[in-house]
């Protein structure tokens, strides 16, 4: 709707809109008083005329009212925006005012839901970091029991244990030392928020204590794995990169053939890093994908690190 407002007669002009939209009649005569009293929501009267009279006193020439409800003639309700150009006389005195007035109804509307829904997922978040703070600290104790008595193991007994024994003991003892440092990761995220807690990652180092806490599946299933050197230093959060490795590779052995054979690589964008888990799986339909891998993404960090030697008889690199 565009109208208006013309001071030396006190009157406004309105364009057919007041009738197609807001069902008024647009040829009576219309004052300011009558389109505070009419148009103008009484809860929103007072901080629009404010505001109007603000914009007046200081002569600004363009200006948008705040979000407010017009009143139809059939009693219904809508939201609107306002914008008005204003004229001011050499005197400083304002002649008149043009402007348009627009129906904001379904984007105010959509507005509230999104903030409403906003509101309800940063609830949840508070929960789930509040769980997760819960759990994690509940879990330091026992991985400290569990190394603690393990040492005491290796202490007491060492004499009597052969080399093997002793190798176990101390795979155990690194799990549990690399299982208590991710705990203490998803402690410090969920202490600290949900900020940027990223950090000069070795993905190389990631992926082998990866593959040391899925040894046991490795050696039962007589897995393969080969790794495509180099792999790079990105920037991103270390206790994440343990979890999506994990989560990849994990996959790849639970979905894979008889004997799995998992391929391990990264490639570099112009803007990130992208690496990829392969395996000789079922697969997924080609009308869906070409291959059955898994792939994330980080940001490209400092200079590629050598790639150490292999950590483990089943594991090979090209």
């Amino acid at each position: 709707m565009i109208w208006e407002r013309n001071f030396a007669r006190d009157r406004y002009y309105f364009s057919e809109a007041l009738t197609t939209v807001y069902g008024y009649d647009p040829e009576k005569e219309w004052r300011w008083q009558d389109v505070m009293s009419k148009l103008i929501h009484p809860d929103d009267r007072e901080r629009v005329a404010a505001f109007v009279a603000d914009c007046y006193r200081y002569k600004m020439k363009i200006f948008q009212c705040p979000a407010h409800r017009y009143i139809r003639k059939d009693g219904t309700v809508i939201w609107v925006d306002v914008r008005c150009i204003a004229l001011y006389d050499y005197e400083g005195r304002n002649t008149r005012t043009v402007g348009v007035t627009r129906d904001i109804s379904r984007e105010h509307f959509l507005r509230e839901d999104l903030r409403h829904r906003s509101a309800e997922l940063a609830k949840a978040n508070q929960e789930l970091e509040r769980f997760v703070y819960a759990a994690s600290h509940d879990l330091q104790e026992p991985l400290r029991m569990v190394r603690s008595f393990l040492g005491q193991l290796q202490k007491k007994y060492d004499n009597g244990l052969d080399d093997k024994a002793r190798q176990y003991i101390s795979i155990a003892t690194g799990s549990a030392q690399r299982m208590q440092d991710r705990v203490k990761g998803l402690l410090d995220i969920a202490r600290l928020g949900s900020g940027d807690y990223s950090q000069t990652v070795d993905m190389d180092e990631v992926i082998r204590d990866t593959l040391k806490d899925l040894a046991l599946s490795i050696d039962t299933k007589h897995a393969s794995i080969r790794i495509h050197p180099p792999m790079p230093t990105i920037l991103a959060d270390k206790t994440h990169m343990h979890l999506v490795m994990q989560n990849l590779i994990g996959n790849a052995l639970k979905y894979s053939a008889a004997i799995p054979a998992i391929e391990i690589a990264c490639s570099e964008t112009p803007l990130y890093w992208q690496f990829s888990v392969k395996d000789n799986g079922i697969g997924i339909e080609k009308s869906i994908t070409k291959r059955s891998s898994g792939s994330f993404s980080g940001f490209t960090g400092p200079t590629n690190i050598p790639v150490p030697a292999s950590v483990s008889p089943w594991l090979r690199r090209s």
